[in-house]
């Protein structure tokens, strides 16, 4: 039989701090744009890039799931905005097996970006990126962008045709490791990668960030980007290996 691991909360408004922190992080540890953000910040791109955030623990909240906000924020220069970001770095990682969330994502008609995706086992792998144009301009709240990030792969886009910020959905990806990733959108396969297929263990992360000079395949923040900007909610976590 599956084991099914419930991972968001340990009851009440705490983060289950035994599977996650509120930082972004790899094999090389906590990403504090070279030295630049104490801790507990940090960020998932360095300052001045497509990021316009740092993630800020105070962006993380609990209550019967997980809600990442983010908010104008000048506190660290390069940065304008900062975010809620969680990764299992350092507490939980799976080596195969099927993954999925359920979650409303923000608005992101005006610079969101949210991230299901996962690192460290060999090449990243995007289960869904929030806010890319690929599908259409005019329906980016719809578009669902996945990626294997080895050679001989590329981006793919699924266009769900409902708007994925007015509910939840649930996001799915099956790791077969050496062999194949599957991604599926409420239980339907939209994407499968079957070349340089990665073998190692993989920790999930869950992003709010903030776009910038992405112009031509994102949205981008502007002045008229809400803040605090619409929340991106989880409601499950779970992994069956």
């Amino acid at each position: 039989m599956p084991t099914l691991y419930s991972m968001i909360h340990s009851g009440g408004t705490t983060l289950n701090t035994s599977k996650w922190i509120e930082q972004i992080a790899d094999q090389h540890g906590i990403w504090d744009d070279n030295g630049k953000l104490p801790y507990p910040y940090s960020s998932v791109g360095n300052q001045g890039g497509n990021n316009a955030e740092y993630g800020s623990p105070d962006q993380v909240a609990v209550n019967s799931g997980l809600t990442l906000n983010a908010a104008r924020s000048t506190a660290f220069s390069g940065y304008t905005w900062k975010a809620g970001y969680v990764t299992t770095h350092g507490k939980f990682t799976f080596s195969k097996g099927y993954f999925q969330a359920r979650a409303k994502l923000p608005d992101s008609r005006t610079g969101g970006w949210a991230g299901i995706w996962f690192l460290d086992g060999g090449g990243e792998i995007d289960l869904n990126e929030s806010g890319y144009t690929a599908c259409g301009s005019s329906v980016v709240n719809s578009c669902v962008a996945s990626n294997l990030n080895t050679t001989g792969n590329s981006q793919k886009f699924y266009s769900a045709g409902v708007d994925l910020s007015a509910g939840y959905h649930v996001y799915g990806m099956e790791y077969k490791p050496g062999k194949s990733i599957t991604m599926y959108f409420d239980g339907k396969q939209i994407a499968q990668y079957t070349t340089n297929i990665p073998t190692g263990s993989y920790t999930i992360i869950l992003t709010e960030t903030m776009a910038q000079n992405a112009s031509g395949w994102h949205t981008l923040i502007s002045g008229s980007t809400p803040s605090p900007m619409s929340p991106y909610q989880i409601s499950e976590v779970q992994l069956w290996q």
